[in-house]
């Protein structure tokens, strides 16, 4: 009897940590905002400034909520495409680039600081854990933890949590409106000289 006593103890913690993870996860999945591209109807066009090591393109960035993830397009200032593709939970596919940035780690890296820039982890999550001062870390594509506004309605900031994180994406979102889609966003990588600037134009 006094082994079955010392045993039973352990066993009701156990108990009692497992019930009350799948608790937390369950009321944290409930405080996530949509991402503020579904929030705002599911398009939006943003004036764009990329900026890799010493080059340098502007434009505007589209970018139209599908069926199975999103369609982005960067034009130039003449309305030219640069680039476009469509962005799933899977990947990155291309529908038009330049010939250099059709390699693989290229897109593995791109798919990321977009999936980001976009909080596409919010669809759906496998995964997620509510943590201190409205931290909440998600599941999905990739790993990410966002910092939300007290109310739970906006996201202030983004960054990726994966296993090796030194080439860590991160995005600052920027409101100044009352509504919930950010004026201004701005996406950069450790230890990678480039900068992603977004400025809302008018809708």
């Amino acid at each position: 009897m006094k082994n079955f006593r010392s045993v039973r103890i352990p066993i009701f913690l156990v108990a009692f940590f497992i019930f009350g993870n799948a608790v937390a996860q369950s009321d944290s999945n409930g405080m996530l905002p949509s991402s503020f591209l579904t929030a705002a109807g599911g398009s939006l066009v943003y004036d764009v400034s990329l900026d890799y090591k010493e080059q340098h393109i502007s434009g505007l960035l589209v970018a139209k909520e599908e069926e199975h993830g999103y369609h982005v397009v960067l034009l130039s200032k003449l309305g030219l495409k640069v680039m476009e593709f469509m962005l799933t939970p899977d990947g990155l596919n291309w529908i038009k680039t330049f010939d250099r940035l059709d390699k693989r780690m290229i897109k593995k890296a791109l798919h990321q600081d977009f999936s980001v820039l976009y909080l596409m982890p919010l669809h759906n999550p496998e995964k997620v854990r509510l943590k201190k001062n409205n931290k909440v870390k998600i599941k999905k594509c990739i790993k990410l933890q966002v910092q939300l506004s007290d109310d739970h309605k906006r996201v202030i900031k983004a960054e990726t949590k994966n296993f090796i994180n030194f080439f860590k994406t991160k995005v600052i979102f920027y409101y100044i409106n009352d509504d919930d889609i950010p004026d201004e966003i701005c996406l950069t990588r450790n230890n990678v000289k480039m900068k992603i600037y977004m400025n809302l134009l008018k809708r």
